[in-house]
């Protein structure tokens, strides 16, 4: 028994010496990057030195280095040299005693100077290489290990890394899809800082794909305003593309997957994702070669049955059911076969004769992150924490309070010019349902075709039912006896939707196709309700109308244009009366309304407005997201905060402009 628990105790030491020192290796390895230092060990140039190795292309690579970059050999009980080296050469020299045997790679400089087998290369930036054609750049220094092999190592600090081997892995750079970049590129910084993903004894990683790829320094840079606080506690994998089915690390297993996973579709976009790229692909195989593959001495495999819902493979052999991994499987057959014969684990399987046929989508192991989903959620405006939790959702993310804007916003000044947009270009175009924020809509219809209504007042009980249907006001208790000024200021549902009985559903469907054509100004929306349903639009508890971030950026610059005395469009002639009665609610919204709620200053006097609004969406479930449309003095801003509620965003909205009103007065 004491035997046993000394070697339970000891099994991980054993193991390492069995591996080389592989343990060690790593835990010091970990541990430097732990510390402080704040860089990783990557290996470099990988599948080129070994194709060069093997294959003895004509080609070489040379390496070439800045001014003043100085070699040191490592190699023991060498005398300690620095000498200055402008570039080098690497090139595969045949063995002539046995032509069979793999090439040995040769380190020369570039004048034909033979290089010790341990060097390192030291000096300021960037070293530069060419490599088929294509112009890298990896940091300085660069260690040379050429021993039984040649191996290449450089050092970078973890989010420099993880943003340049995002972009490898994504191959793009383009604006719309950085926010998927981003994402990955979380994903991959904590990895750096979990030992399940660290795979080799002299390195971090590698640069290729059992690790991340990885081709050198980029341009772009990482400084990520969240991070991935439970690593531990996911399966941070990432893949091209799912196929449209998301699957879990039981892949990886023999077991089956204990939970459901999420679904790789946006409901708030009704978009199906991650289905264009690699669809519909087809192979077949013999089940004698299959059989010759596998090589597990069971008999003659009779039948083999997957399941991609509970991500199980199992086997039928002569003396035995035997159950493997989808993974392990789907690699066994790829080694033989090739590396894109079962290009994912999204497939169907069916039998005939002694023929399987194979159909199925996606390309990779189909775990964590979709890259080709997490480009069409960036397109479709999402944030890369959105998309992170889209396809974790168990993802805990810390962001420092200090940190900026927690969501993402619009800013304009008051001519309607762009100033700032958070997330990229790819946020105007994002859907969204404008919740409460639409009760503006509704009042800019009643100042033009019902001035007589902004006197109209209505008791709010906090329910109200209407055809048979109740209403919620957000406020349980309701707000009491409430005029246009308090419910659009304090946001009431059932003010607003008590108009269901006030106005003409085809007039006010027509108001808004002249908000379309004068304004470009767009609402995804049903021509015909019932009175419940119309109810619903008007206060803005219909989730399902949808609105492009681009169209509440008109719609505020059209609000803050008509309370500074500039209507136009639809609104040209609009009473001054009306107008005023709209700029004075949407003004108490900061002061009694809700988002005035935990301010720590008075506005009254302030030129700020804004409407407040809260909304359950999100892609693949639904969560609260806060919305805010206002202004202060020169300044036009549109918020979504996910997670949250209006009143939180209208805060943060407030903080925002007001640094950018300080901004362009110092610009001034």
């Amino acid at each position: 028994m004491g035997r046993n628990k000394l070697f339970v105790v000891l099994s991980p030491l054993m193991v390492a010496f069995l591996l080389g020192g592989s343990f060690n290796a790593m835990g010091r390895l970990h541990r430097g990057y732990l510390e402080g230092e704040g860089k990783i060990r990557i290996g470099i140039l990988s599948k080129h030195l070994r194709l060069m190795q093997e294959t003895n292309p004509e080609y070489a690579i040379t390496l070439t280095f800045p001014k003043h970059t100085e070699w040191h050999n490592l190699e023991k009980n060498s005398r300690k040299q620095r000498t200055l080296l402008k570039g080098l050469r690497i090139f595969a020299e045949p063995e002539l005693s046995n032509l069979k045997k793999p090439k040995r790679l040769v380190v020369k400089t570039l004048r034909g100077k033979d290089l010790p087998p341990s060097l390192k290369i030291c000096g300021e930036g960037y070293f530069q290489c060419n490599v088929n054609g294509e112009r890298r750049k990896y940091p300085l220094p660069l260690e040379i290990k050429n021993r039984e092999k040649l191996a290449l190592f450089v050092h970078e600090r973890a989010e420099l890394y993880a943003i340049d081997s995002a972009l490898a892995e994504t191959g793009s750079a383009a604006a719309p899809e950085m926010e998927a970049v981003m994402a990955l590129a979380k994903i991959i910084l904590a990895r750096t800082e979990d030992r399940r993903y660290l795979k080799h004894r002299d390195c971090h990683f590698c640069d290729l794909t059992c690790c991340q790829v990885y081709r050198g320094r980029t341009e772009h840079s990482f400084s990520p305003k969240s991070i991935v606080e439970n690593p531990e506690e996911m399966a941070l994998y990432f893949h091209a593309s799912n196929g449209g089915k998301m699957f879990s690390d039981s892949v990886f297993s023999s077991r089956a997957a204990a939970k459901p996973k999420p679904a790789e579709y946006s409901y708030n976009d009704r978009k199906k994702l991650s289905r264009k790229l690699h669809q519909n692909w087809n192979r077949t195989m013999n089940i004698e070669e299959l059989n010759s593959i596998l090589s597990l001495n069971r008999g003659r495999l009779l039948d083999l049955n997957y399941s991609p819902a509970s991500e199980q493979m199992f086997l039928i052999f002569e003396e035995e059911k035997v159950t493997m991994a989808p993974e392990t499987f789907r690699l066994k057959v790829n080694r033989k076969k090739g590396w894109n014969f079962l290009k994912s684990n999204n497939y169907s399987m069916t039998r005939r004769g002694g023929e399987l046929l194979f159909s199925g989508s996606g390309l990779g192991h189909g775990v964590g992150l979709s890259m080709e989903g997490a480009i069409e959620l960036a397109e479709l405006g999402y944030s890369r924490d959105e998309i992170l939790e889209h396809y974790f959702p168990r993802i805990k993310l810390q962001r420092p309070q200090s940190q900026g804007f927690p969501g993402q916003f619009v800013i304009l000044n008051d001519e309607g010019k762009i100033l700032k947009v958070s997330k990229g270009v790819s946020f105007l175009n994002r859907k969204v349902p404008p919740g409460s924020v639409f009760k503006v809509v509704t009042s800019l219809y009643l100042a033009l075709h019902r001035p007589e209504m902004l006197g109209h007042s209505f008791h709010c009980s906090g329910n109200w039912n209407v055809g048979g249907e109740v209403i919620n006001c957000w406020q349980h208790e309701g707000h009491g006896e409430t005029d246009f000024n308090s419910a659009l200021s304090s946001s009431c549902n059932l003010f607003f939707a008590s108009l269901t009985n006030e106005i003409d559903q085809r007039n006010f469907l027509r108001f808004l196709s002249r908000l379309e054509e004068q304004h470009g100004i767009a609402f995804e929306i049903d021509r015909g309700y019932d009175r419940a349903g119309f109810a619903k639009v008007l206060c803005g508890l219909d989730f399902e109308v949808k609105v492009k971030v681009r169209s509440l950026v008109k719609l505020a610059c059209l609000v803050n244009d008509l309370i500074s005395g500039k209507a136009t469009g639809v609104f040209n002639g609009l009473g001054q009366e009306e107008i005023d009665t709209i700029k004075t609610a949407l003004h108490s919204t900061f002061i009694s309304g809700t988002a005035s709620l935990g301010l720590k200053e008075d506005l009254r006097g302030r030129a700020v407005w804004g409407k407040t609004g809260t909304v359950m969406t999100g892609t693949n479930r639904h969560l609260s997201y806060g919305i805010f449309m206002g202004g202060y003095e020169d300044i036009v801003m549109v918020a979504i905060m996910p997670r949250s509620h209006g009143e939180v965003c209208a805060q943060n909205s407030y903080r925002i402009m007001c640094e950018e009103t300080a901004a362009q007065d110092d610009l001034r």
